[in-house]
């Protein structure tokens, strides 16, 4: 069957074709086996919903929750018991996806027929006006026009099916979810906004001439604008995506080069600017600098454990197959190019990489990152001088990972800083969210003939300066430096999160020397303390968010063990030696604080490393000191020039007292009602009163 066709009849047919054989090229190349996909629908066909395969569910349970009726699906089914809620992907239209994939490759005709009626009971959800949360969520809208469009081909193509009042109805809707994806008020940046202009410039291909072919030209215009706009703001020159995660790699470039190469360039059309082999270069450069000695990449951020093996499943991969650093790292060195350098920091976007070598017959190979700094807040974890630890042919110290998108405990303690390796005040996390991304980042690195250097800062706890240096020594051990400034004392704790391969691993601490010593199957780890500090150890309890838990996916739980070393004061420095050797040949430091040196004998060579780390101001704070229950004081530091200070006491969001411009730079204040009080000081220049500034104290002061 087909529509009646107006104006330029080849146009539309290469359209159509063009369109099919995209959705073709790109819901085909399947991440599952041949094999999963048939069992899927066959477990679908049978009267058991998949929502989503591989996070939502891993196995058939045939639980009476998931049996549906194709024509009254709940659309807004709960499931209490994943941390993952089913709306998004039954909206996405996820299950039809599926269906539509068994039938593209196994020509079940029961499979496209549930499909359509899935889809038709959709529409009809939609046409009662009982919308949920998900209905026109911006990744939903724009996965569902594929698979709706999807869905009409293959209709179209079965010679047996001739319901065209169906067809048509699911056709009608397409035309909304083009006013949608066109509308700047549900635009979004980054990979949700990629995934927008993708399904609508597709759409605008895919619709040509059934509309205002005016306003179709304009959807043509808005997509490909935005789309390169996108990899302009998006992605560095380094072509390394500013969306702080490794997770979500594979999936972003595969939305990038997919779009451009099975797509706008069918049409003639293009997001780059004739440099799209240059810039695929250095991404795939900065993804095989990610890659872990056993081909995984670290987790960062959101996001799961994936590995770089996996690129060949991705329909972008065709188009980049003949790199010789991607053929080397998938052949393990056996063909391609090596990768030259074995130290690669990428300033701008906050990530250092160091390896002992590329070499993949090599059982020693050791890597290391290391993150300080951002520039955009998606998918963003409080991992500011957070590193990860590949020794011995194995993960070390890793990052926990996500677990879930779900608000509540688990979500908070997984992207807070207590969760990845670095330094943490008071136990807590910073504001990575609410603060600005320039109080972190790269400070300085560089190689000597002993080892590869990186510093970093993290000024976003309040009235904290954090500075880390790490130092990989190229036998593969690792010295840490962390070097602490404050105006008030505060507990100052190192993270170590064991990969949970270490979960039953025998502990070790010897408060003597301030060493710690991991053992496990034949695999021995040496923490070493060269100044004060304590040892703790943390086991993680599933039911429990907190340490000693780690997420390699979604919805799924590790325990594992946590390592911490305390000191308390204003200002503090830990001196930390990481070590994986055996115990007749560990490495030695000796720190010479008068001299500002630390003697190092390792793989028996000795060196020396400078102490002296780079110096900051701490800033404008205010320090906080409680008298009594209702008596605090309060005191601004950090001024550089003579100024006077007021201060406005605030409580519930409303002013109740202001205290002046005055020269002093304190203020005792007792509160006298009940709530939840916010403190904002004011600073102006003695000799310019028109200079003034506007602070507010982050923690809420709380009278009961």
């Amino acid at each position: 069957m087909s529509f009646s066709l107006i104006g330029d009849d080849k146009v539309i047919e290469n359209n159509f074709i063009n369109c099919f054989e995209f959705l073709k090229r790109t819901l085909i190349t399947n991440h599952l086996e041949n094999e999963t996909i048939l069992a899927i629908c066959e477990y679908m066909v049978s009267g058991n919903l998949v929502i989503q395969w591989g996070q939502f569910q891993t196995e058939f349970t045939y639980e009476e929750k998931l049996k549906f009726n194709s024509k009254k699906i709940d659309w807004d089914l709960e499931y209490e018991n994943n941390e993952i809620r089913p709306g998004f992907y039954l909206h996405s239209l996820e299950p039809v996806k599926y269906l539509l994939q068994g039938y593209t490759l196994y020509k079940q005709k029961s499979y496209l027929n549930l499909a359509l009626e899935i889809t038709i009971d959709w529409i009809g959800y939609l046409e009662n006006h009982a919308e949920n949360e998900f209905s026109w969520y911006r990744h939903c809208v724009s996965d569902r026009i594929l698979y709706l469009v999807f869905l009409i081909e293959n209709l179209k193509r079965n010679t047996e099916f001739s319901n065209e009042t169906e067809l048509k109805e699911i056709h009608s809707v397409l035309k909304k979810h083009a006013d949608y994806l066109y509308d700047d008020e549900n635009y979004i940046t980054q990979n949700h906004g990629m995934m927008m202009d993708r399904s609508l410039y597709f759409l605008s291909k895919y619709l040509y001439n059934r509309e205002n072919n005016e306003v179709i030209d304009k959807w043509t215009g808005k997509a490909i604008k935005r789309l390169r706009n996108s990899v302009k703001t998006d992605f560095t020159e380094n072509m390394v995506n500013l969306e702080n995660s490794s997770g979500y790699l594979l999936f972003i470039m595969d939305l990038l080069i997919n779009t451009e190469k099975n797509l706008l360039n069918l049409f003639g059309d293009s997001i780059f600017d004739g440099d799209f082999k240059d810039r695929m270069s250095k991404g795939i450069e900065y993804l095989a600098q990610l890659t872990k000695p056993d081909s995984y990449l670290p987790i960062i951020g959101d996001g799961e454990k994936i590995s770089f093996l996996d690129i060949d499943k991705y329909s972008f991969f065709n188009h980049i197959s003949d790199n010789e650093i991607l053929e080397y790292i998938l052949t393990s060195g056996k063909k391609g190019a090596k990768p030259q350098e074995t130290f690669k920091v990428y300033e701008c976007e906050g990530y250092a990489f160091m390896r002992t070598t590329w070499d993949y017959e090599e059982p020693s190979a050791t890597y290391a990152s290391f993150i300080s700094g951002y520039q955009l807040k998606n998918h963003k974890h409080g991992d500011d001088l957070s590193f990860t630890y590949y020794a011995k042919g194995k993960d070390i110290f890793v990052d926990s990972g996500t677990f879930t998108y779900k608000a509540g405990d688990f979500r908070r303690y997984f992207m807070g800083a207590p969760a990845h390796n670095t330094v943490i005040v008071d136990g807590k996390t910073y504001p990575f969210i609410l603060g600005n991304p320039s109080d972190t980042g790269i400070l300085e690195y560089g190689e000597e003939e002993d080892y590869f250097y990186v510093i970093g800062k993290n000024d976003m706890y309040r009235g904290v300066n954090i500075t880390r240096s790490l130092y990989f020594l190229k036998s593969g051990n690792i010295v840490i430096i962390d070097d602490i400034a404050s105006y008030e004392e505060h507990t100052y704790s190192q993270h170590f999160h064991l990969n949970h391969d270490f979960r039953n691993a025998e502990i070790k601490i010897d408060e003597t020397n301030g060493s710690l010593q991991v053992l496990h199957d034949n695999t021995e780890v040496n923490l070493v303390q060269v100044l004060s500090g304590k040892w703790l150890v943390h086991k993680g309890d599933r039911n429990k968010a907190g340490l000693g838990l780690i997420s390699e996916g979604f919805n799924s739980l590790e325990e594992t063990v946590t390592l911490e070393c305390q000191i308390r004061g204003k200002s503090g420095q830990f001196i930390t030696l990481i070590s994986t050797e055996n115990a007749d040949s560990k490495a030695v430091l000796e720190a010479n604080k008068s001299e500002k040196v630390l003697e190092v004998i390792d793989d028996k060579r000795s060196f020396s490393i400078d102490l002296n780390t780079p110096s900051r101001d701490l800033g404008i704070t205010l320090v906080v000191r409680k008298n009594n229950e209702k008596q605090y004081d309060f005191e601004i530091v950090g001024t550089v020039v003579p100024s006077e200070y007021a201060f406005y006491i605030m409580l519930d969001n409303q002013k109740i007292d202001e205290i002046w411009y005055s020269e002093e730079t304190t203020l005792s204040y007792i509160f006298e009602r009940s709530g939840t009080y916010e403190i904002k000081y004011f600073i102006r220049e003695k000799d310019d009163l028109s200079k003034k500034e506007m602070y507010i104290h982050r923690d809420k002061i709380i009278i009961g």
